[in-house]
């Protein structure tokens, strides 16, 4: 069951403080470090403001007014757009970002970080113009920043995710893919996974699939909603123990993995694990798809091109024979 909620993660901010922001619309004041007060980036520097507008002063001596963007801990910026307010005394051709690229058209820059920084700095190095970014004009003039928090993609696939900040799953990044586990989905071998892509609130536990070992930035929502009937449980960030009466798992190379009595597992806060309140009798539970995969006669190229093979053990096979193993999370026959 799919389910949508096409909310952008763009932060509109028209005019914002130095201290942590989000989506306000107040007046500029002088930059100050500010308070955190729960939002996602600041901005600090050498602009001055007026109605509707900052300005970055032209060059003269120690330099030309900047301005810098910071998100919070554990969160990249990925895209800023600017609007820049046209008039005779500006000169946006001597704008300098310190990372990144950037692309203009017309009077609106699009600013791009590919794997995401962690602050961008705007400096005027004109020594005739000002540069004046128009931040409340009725005709646009808004500033859009969107900010993300990266998570690396196990090898075999799939991770457990717990996210501190609302995400924003209806605009995942192409590749991956969000899940939750509902109860009547856990049956007596096998956990069938349920995609979410709506804007999640801060620490769901979720399962993530991707491309194993790859680096993916989720963007970040205002705010989300509670995620239901999911009975993956958010990492205590410490040992997670066996209880009567119920079955916990942990993901281990693509496989739920039972907690057993005597053997507590470490769940950090940013991971979850799965956990019913019956008794489960297998010590692994495989993802269910519908189907397994059956390959006949496949050289050893070939396997490679399929990825990483696991054992029913959650070992790597570095080179599989005849057996059944799970590759990216799904049960693999080669015969």
């Amino acid at each position: 069951m799919k389910q949508k909620v096409f909310t952008l993660l763009t932060l509109l901010l028209f005019a914002v403080t130095s201290s942590w922001a989000q989506s306000e619309s107040v007046t500029p004041s002088t930059p100050s470090e500010g308070t955190v007060n729960g939002n996602y980036v600041k901005f600090t520097g050498t602009f001055t403001h007026g109605s509707k507008r900052w300005t970055l002063a032209k060059e003269e001596g120690s330099g030309g007014g900047y301005i810098t963007i910071t998100p919070k801990a554990g969160l990249v910026l990925t895209k800023v757009v600017f609007q820049w307010r046209q008039n005779s005394n500006m000169d946006i051709d001597h704008t300098d970002f310190s990372t990144g690229d950037h692309s203009e058209s017309g009077l609106v820059t699009t600013w791009t970080s590919t794997g995401g920084a962690s602050s961008l700095t705007i400096t005027n190095n004109s020594t005739t113009k000002d540069i004046v970014m128009a931040t409340g004009k009725s005709s646009g003039g808004t500033i859009d920043i969107t900010v993300c928090v990266s998570n690396t993609i196990a090898s075999s696939g799939y991770s457990t995710f717990c996210s501190n900040y609302p995400i924003d799953l209806a605009n995942l990044p192409a590749g991956l893919t969000a899940y939750k586990v509902e109860d009547a989905n856990v049956s007596a071998s096998s956990v069938s996974l349920t995609e979410v892509n709506v804007a999640a609130a801060a620490n769901t536990p979720l399962i993530l699939a991707g491309t194993g070992g790859t680096t993916y930035n989720i963007p970040v929502a205002a705010t989300g909603s509670a995620v239901s009937d999911n009975v993956l449980v958010q990492g205590p960030g410490s040992a997670v123990s066996y209880e009567a009466g119920k079955t916990k798992y942990v993901l281990q190379g693509g496989i739920f993995k039972k907690i057993v009595d005597g053997t507590p597992a470490t769940i950090p806060a940013t991971k979850a694990y799965l956990e019913v309140n019956r008794v489960v009798a297998a010590n692994e539970l495989f993802f269910d798809f519908g189907n397994t995969t059956d390959i006949k006669s496949v050289s050893k190229s070939q396997n490679m091109s399929y990825g990483e093979f696991y054992n029913l053990a959650g070992q790597r096979v570095a080179q599989p024979s005849k057996g059944l193993y799970i590759v990216n999370g799904k049960k693999v026959v080669i015969k």
